[in-house]
């Protein structure tokens, strides 16, 4: 197998592990930092996906190139955790802009939670590679198609936010019973349906390990 072909084999094995709907827990949590979206420029929400990236991207390098192992059942466990904490963040979210002493410690609690959803990609990611002794192209084919697949979450995903915003506004203008903030009820919704998910999961995950 060429070099060519073997980036494109492990780019596609990120890009379906992350988009794969048994994995659906990294999904949620990608979903969440998109829901400021009404409010909030794209070039924040991108911010906040690239403190995610660098994140699980330490965790994968430490796994893989320095052999690191990370307890797979209570790492599932901190992660559905993880979710469940930034689905509760996310309720008390307000449209005002955040100050930059806030949105540094977004950041920061953003990167530890893409450290813990690392510890899963790299689990993951040691099974596949085995005894395999070049990591560096495995390494990074995957990790770009990882990005490549939250990207597509935050692109559809953020179409759908910006579509439930824009219905509001219409609504509101042609007097229909809507309003301009139609948007954060939906927030709301999503916030703590996903909450309710994750803490279940949560639950489910602290008795398995019993």
């Amino acid at each position: 197998m060429g070099l060519g072909d073997n980036f494109v084999l492990w780019f596609e094995m990120g890009w379906e592990h992350i988009l794969d709907l048994k994995g659906y827990d990294h999904m949620l949590f990608v979903m969440l930092l998109c829901l400021p979206l009404g409010w909030h420029p794209w070039h924040h929400i991108a911010w906040r996906l690239s403190a995610f990236t660098v994140g699980h991207s330490l965790t994968l390098l430490l796994a893989t190139w320095q052999g690191f192992s990370f307890g797979g059942e209570w790492v599932e466990v901190l992660i559905v955790l993880s979710i469940f904490l930034t689905a509760i963040f996310s309720l008390r979210l307000r449209p005002e802009p955040s100050s930059f002493g806030a949105e540094i410690r977004n950041y920061l609690l953003i990167f530890f939670f893409g450290w813990i959803h690392g510890m899963g990609f790299s689990s993951y990611l040691q099974s596949l590679l085995g005894k395999e002794t070049q990591i560096w192209l495995p390494l990074v084919a995957f990790n770009l198609g990882v990005e490549a697949g939250q990207l597509s979450i935050l692109l559809l995903w953020g179409l759908l936010l910006m579509t439930i915003r824009g219905m509001g506004k219409y609504l509101s203008k042609k007097g229909r019973g809507g309003t301009q903030n139609t948007y954060l009820p939906w927030r709301t919704w999503i916030a703590g349906g996903i909450a309710l998910i994750s803490l279940y999961l949560v639950v489910i995950r602290v008795v398995e390990l019993f």
